[in-house]
């Protein structure tokens, strides 16, 4: 069974008393760092002159792992809890989304007459990217906890991993081949790493999604804008001039049928436009009828006879 789990290792020379009484050292970078430029942002926005912002860091343990980890903010201005004010807190989300990140919904808690806005994380992959988002902001989190997990090697998990895109609590996508994939159609997956069941397999040949399954998941528009850029990128091996062919070297490598990458007059790659991903009215017909098998020849046969005649890198 794979474990995954957060260790807290807090350094024993920490003293609260030298920094503010706060319990950690991410919240004493947070309130040491942070919230002078989130209390900025928000008296430029709210146009409240003297409102002034504290930020907390905290955690819970159990039998010495990390159960869950709460971000709270406190606003303040001549003793009075701005946040009671549905305007001035949906005002104080968007500062800390432009900051730390948008992915962080903040919820108001009242507490002993001081309302606070939360961010909650009760989940392994919640609080990774909570800590990531965090660590955006200067915060060395690795030396406050360490990250313990005896997941399966790549190769073990038979896949060819291409890299991940998407930018921390907004999105963070795994891009991978399948090695010896019973499908022939060449194609990619892209996983979402906070929802691990969202698996969904995109063409190589077009921007189609290629499900395998009577599956109709499929990206937001910011997941794919995330995707085509990032296959657009410069691998981070020289050896290829972008992430899209690795890919098609990756499937080429791992499995039976062939591709090869198109290249334009310009002697560049052509990347099929990820932005625009759809699926194929055919395709869909096809997997309700539950026909994918034939489909899949259907659609070799059409991409090889469409790009015998294309020029190859």
């Amino acid at each position: 069974m794979t474990q995954r789990r957060i260790i807290s290792k807090i350094d024993k020379t920490f003293r609260p008393k030298e920094h503010g009484f706060c319990t950690n050292p991410i919240a004493a970078h947070l309130s040491e760092y942070v919230a002078d430029i989130l209390a900025k942002r928000f008296r430029e926005e709210a146009h409240v002159d003297d409102a002034l912002v504290v930020a907390d860091f905290s955690f819970e343990e159990r039998d010495g792992e990390v159960v869950s980890m709460c971000l709270s903010f406190n606003v303040r201005s001549w003793g009075r809890d701005i946040l009671e004010d549905v305007l001035f807190f949906r005002l104080f989300q968007r500062v800390v989304g432009s900051t730390i990140s948008r992915r962080i919904l903040l919820q108001h808690t009242p507490n002993n007459g001081f309302g606070l806005a939360e961010y909650h994380a009760d989940d392994f992959y919640s609080m990774i990217s909570l800590l990531e988002a965090i660590g955006r902001t200067g915060c060395d989190t690795k030396t406050t906890f360490v990250i313990d997990s005896d997941d399966f090697s790549d190769e073990q998990k038979g896949i060819a991993r291409i890299g991940f895109c998407g930018y921390g609590l907004e999105t963070k996508l795994e891009v991978y081949v399948r090695t010896d994939d019973e499908c022939c159609v060449p194609h990619f997956h892209v996983r979402d790493t906070f929802h691990p069941e969202r698996d969904i397999p995109v063409a190589l040949h077009g921007n189609n999604y290629y499900p395998h399954e009577n599956d109709t998941r499929q990206l937001d528009d910011d997941e794919l804008r995330y995707l085509a850029a990032f296959m657009s990128e410069r691998c981070r091996s020289p050896k290829f001039a972008n992430n899209y062919e690795f890919a098609v070297t990756m499937w080429n490598m791992n499995n039976n049928s062939q591709y090869r990458c198109d290249m334009g007059y310009d002697d560049n790659i052509i990347i099929p436009d990820y932005a625009h991903t759809s699926f194929i009215e055919k395709q869909v017909r096809a997997l309700k009828q539950g026909l994918h098998v034939q489909f899949d020849n259907l659609y070799l046969a059409r991409m090889n006879n469409e790009i015998k005649n294309r020029r190859w890198v």
